[in-house]
């Protein structure tokens, strides 16, 4: 698990810093690198200073997302005409479908254990199952409206490297694309020093387990430049090459050494252990 855990980590900060990089570079004309480097040095910056301010940024930023999201969807859906979406709606349903939904699944949930320090103020079963619920329903609403607002640039779409990103070029609101900009810029910000945080907090437990001083912020800073020194490497492959090679078996790895034994041995553990009332 750890050992595909760690090929994920820098795939995923790899994708951040080649993503990064090329918004960077087609709003400002920034060259690639300087946007990807621009960002993996502020993740190094905000896991310098730790857990909390991490956690807080995390719920905060989430906040900002949603409402730019949700201008974005009520801008792109007002604007279409009855010709924009006049048989775009008659869906093909390939084949692969249930296979790339699931690989989509398997790479995501992978996460769980990693940002498990964010949820330290659940103490309960209800409070797990709501959160869990809520947390599920939070992440699914945007990619449902996500694949609604694509409608009208369909099928060109398909072929744009950020799709929603493609889109707020063509909506012609240069405030709300600028937002965009900046939420989408700190996402990746976010995402790439929370993941971080969860490797750290698991470096950390197996570094106490055996010894009494614990790792200080400069060596969680370290790690960190180091993680974000092999993202950069990997992140010239370009952000399409990454996603296309390395995710799909990552998700069958995950499958093998995560999902099968969470839900078999772990659910038989829980089962066994749970006190009679």
């Amino acid at each position: 698990f750890e050992l595909v855990l760690m090929v994920l980590f820098v795939l995923v900060l790899a994708v951040m810093g080649s993503a990064a990089g090329g918004i960077l570079q087609d709003s400002l004309g920034l060259p690639e690198r300087t946007g990807a480097a621009v960002m993996l040095v502020l993740v190094v910056l905000l896991t310098f200073f730790g857990r909390d301010l991490i956690t807080r940024v995390l719920a905060s930023w989430s906040v900002l997302l949603y409402l730019v999201f949700l201008s974005y969807f009520i801008a792109i859906m007002t604007g279409l005409t009855e010709a924009d979406v006049q048989g775009k709606l008659d869906w093909e349903i390939e084949a692969s479908w249930m296979v790339s939904g699931l690989q989509y699944a398997l790479y995501n949930v992978s996460a769980v254990p990693i940002i498990l320090y964010a949820a330290r103020a659940i103490e309960t079963e209800q409070q797990a199952y709501t959160s869990g619920a809520i947390g599920g329903i939070i992440a699914m609403v945007p990619g449902i409206l996500f694949h609604l607002s694509f409608i009208g640039a369909y099928p060109d779409i398909l072929a744009a490297d950020l799709p929603v990103y493609s889109q707020f070029e063509t909506l012609g609101m240069p405030i709300l694309y600028g937002l965009y900009l900046i939420v989408l810029f700190g996402t990746f910000i976010e995402t790439g020093a929370g993941n971080i945080q969860g490797f750290i907090e698991r470096i950390d437990t197996w570094w106490q387990e055996r010894r009494p001083v614990p790792l200080k912020r400069i060596h969680h800073a370290s790690i960190a430049g180091v993680a974000l020194v092999l993202a950069s490497l990997l992140s010239e492959v370009g952000i399409v090459d990454l996603i296309a090679s390395g995710y799909g078996g990552i998700a069958w790895g995950f499958l093998f050494v995560y999902l099968i034994p969470l839900f078999t041995v772990g659910i038989y553990r829980i089962v066994r252990d749970r006190p009679n009332v």
